[in-house]
């Protein structure tokens, strides 16, 4: 599902977003090219409020995730090892990429999150049996 920034961009800006991320990877790589160094240039220029604060990390990114398919693959597959870099195009544009490591093997982390979705279904209908639930926007729609 594309967002309404992603629909619109133009091939003039896809083009420009592309050539900014490939001269980003080009000055990471002739610098220190280190995880460090990484890190620093994520947090000075990545786009993404949310990760950036963390110099970029993501953790946790399993076959199952909720990530940009692309995004996703090119962070689960198998052959990848700690330092691999590249540049992966999504509908939210091209997004640099650092392999740090593998904590747990990816069956591991797929059976994990499998697990963990069904826990959350299985409370979220425990905690609102007999209740009718309709969707809103916060707790001025509960009605006891």
């Amino acid at each position: 599902e594309m967002d309404e920034g992603a629909a619109q961009a133009t091939d003039a800006q896809l083009a420009d977003a592309k050539a900014k991320a490939e001269a980003l990877l080009k000055e990471w790589e002739s610098g220190a090219a280190t995880e460090e160094s990484f890190s620093e240039l994520a947090m000075a220029n990545s786009a993404d409020t949310n990760s950036a604060v963390n110099g970029g990390l993501i953790s946790n990114i399993s076959a199952t995730s909720n990530y940009v398919e692309t995004f996703r693959d090119w962070a689960t597959d198998s052959s990848r090892k700690a330092g691999d870099t590249g540049i992966v195009e999504s509908v939210y544009g091209y997004h640099i990429m650092y392999y740090v490591a593998d904590d747990e093997p990816v069956w591991k982390l797929t059976a994990d999150s499998a697990l963990r979705s069904a826990d959350y279904a299985a409370w979220k209908e425990e905690v609102s049996a007999g209740y009718e639930t309709i969707p809103g926007f916060g707790l001025k729609f509960i009605e006891g």
